[in-house]
């Protein structure tokens, strides 16, 4: 009862979700895809949704996978391929822009929207919502977001989160020192890491150096000189295996990737 309560005393909102943008947004600058389970939780922690709208041309193999997932999260999705072949990414933002001028004509008493995506198209219905006393939090991907849209938004919200790059980029290094290891013939190192992960899944090196750097300061990882030719040296990398298998930070005997770290 105290839930229902609870529940119901939380401010009522429509999320709309501009999918293609988040998907290959993120793909490209941050290399992973993205948890809409986790996100519409957190929606929910502060709003009760009426309604959840995705939109995204499905057409692509990769992105066509999603689809499934996402039909068990969202209360509808819409597949915005079409026939044509000069088809462009407007298309989407069109269909998602009519969605959201007709939920405000139609359920004028939802104050709060909800808008995952980073195009400046959407300035204009952003304007249209705030000018109307709705409150338009947005949604966007660090990177990929519009100015003009941030400055007509109440609030803007930018991902990934650090923790959630920190939990991805761990994953990474994780299975690279592993490779390492079981090769028993690469010496790993901070800098040949650094490249290695970031060269496997198309990443920026910084992000991943700091990633590879807290895990240090955390003690998951630590170095030791190295010895190896004639009166050489070297800094190794290397984990404390039996912690992160405690953590179920990693399984043994699990897949490895095929990507070699490298030596300074």
């Amino acid at each position: 009862m105290r839930k229902w309560f609870r529940e119901k005393l939380k401010p009522k909102a429509v999320v709309f979700v501009d999918y293609e943008h988040w998907y290959y947004s993120y793909l490209s600058k941050w290399g992973f895809k993205p948890n809409v389970s986790a996100w519409r939780k957190e929606i929910e922690s502060k709003y009760r949704i009426d309604y959840m709208e995705v939109f995204a041309d499905f057409s692509k193999p990769a992105i066509s996978e999603e689809k499934a997932y996402l039909e068990t999260i969202a209360d509808r999705v819409y597949d915005t391929k079409d026939s044509n072949t000069y088809r462009n990414k407007d298309t989407t933002d069109f269909i998602m822009l009519d969605h959201i001028y007709r939920s405000a004509v139609k359920y004028r008493n939802i104050p709060n929207y909800v808008l995952f995506t980073g195009e400046g198209n959407f300035r204009s219905v952003v304007k249209f919502l705030t000018e109307h006393r709705k409150k338009v939090i947005s949604y966007g991907v660090n990177g990929a977001y519009s100015g003009m849209l941030r400055a007509a938004a109440t609030e803007t919200i930018l991902l990934p989160s650090e923790d959630e790059i920190y939990i991805h980029y761990r994953d990474y290094i994780i299975d690279n020192l592993a490779y390492c290891v079981d090769s028993g013939k690469i010496i790993s190192t901070f800098s040949g890491t650094v490249e290695a992960v970031a060269k496997k899944h198309h990443l920026e090196g910084y992000p991943v150096k700091q990633v590879l750097t807290r895990m240090l300061d955390e003690g998951y990882l630590y170095q030791r000189d190295h010895y190896y030719g004639i009166n050489k040296k070297t800094r190794m990398l290397a984990a404390d295996w039996e912690r992160l298998i405690a953590e179920g930070l990693f399984v043994v005997h699990e897949a490895k990737d095929n990507t070699p770290g490298g030596e300074d």
